[in-house]
């Protein structure tokens, strides 16, 4: 059955049991923070009581899933129905923007947990314009400075946030390759009570 259509893609909807073949990627998996022990207790309480009313979203064409990683635990666990819509996206960047934009969107992040997807976003999209822009004409504006302007707005945050945010997204990944994703998860955890 179809779906709505969705911003960043196409929806198409289907009714699923637990048992479904969804892929977990571990690269997607990390960037979504961790949900504290009482909002996973609460999660838990409410899949329970009312089912899962929110649909799991999934990469069209791979069965990867981009949103709803602890209502899919959950779901399983309890053998409690849920509803999968597959979104399609160009490639793979794509579909790794859409989750940081969708975790942003959220009302649990912590503040270091908001900052970190910042960050991705930010040192994703400047990247992505490649080439040495430090030498440009004091008249152009760097695509580092555009990057930085441009989610600052959307963020509603100064330029320098997001610059700070790409420097902290870096620093959170460093420590997670010597230390391991709990480490990172432990950075980002709403009641991790680390300063």
């Amino acid at each position: 059955m179809k779906a709505e259509s969705a911003t960043g893609g196409r929806r198409e909807g289907r009714f699923a049991d637990p048992g479904d073949d969804i892929k977990i990627d571990k690269e997607f998996a990390a960037l979504i923070p961790a949900l504290s022990k009482d909002e996973l207790a609460q999660l838990e309480r409410s899949l329970l009581a009312e089912g899962c009313r929110e649909p799991l979203l999934v990469w069209k064409g791979k069965n990867i899933l981009l949103d709803g990683h602890n209502r899919l635990s959950i779901c399983r666990q309890h053998n409690i129905p849920f509803k999968v819509e597959a979104l399609e996206f160009p490639d793979r960047a794509a579909a790794e923007t859409f989750i940081v934009k969708n975790q942003l969107g959220r009302r649990n992040l912590s503040p270091e947990a908001a900052s970190y997807l910042r960050g991705i976003r930010y040192l994703a999209e400047k990247q992505a314009h490649g080439g040495d822009r430090s030498k440009a004409k004091s008249t152009d504006q760097s695509d580092r400075l555009e990057t930085a302007q441009r989610l600052a707005e959307e963020y509603k945050v100064g330029e320098a946030t997001i610059r700070r945010d790409g420097k902290f997204t870096a620093a959170v990944d460093s420590i997670a390759e010597n230390c391991g994703e709990k480490a990172k998860q432990a950075i980002l955890a709403r009641d991790a009570g680390l300063s």
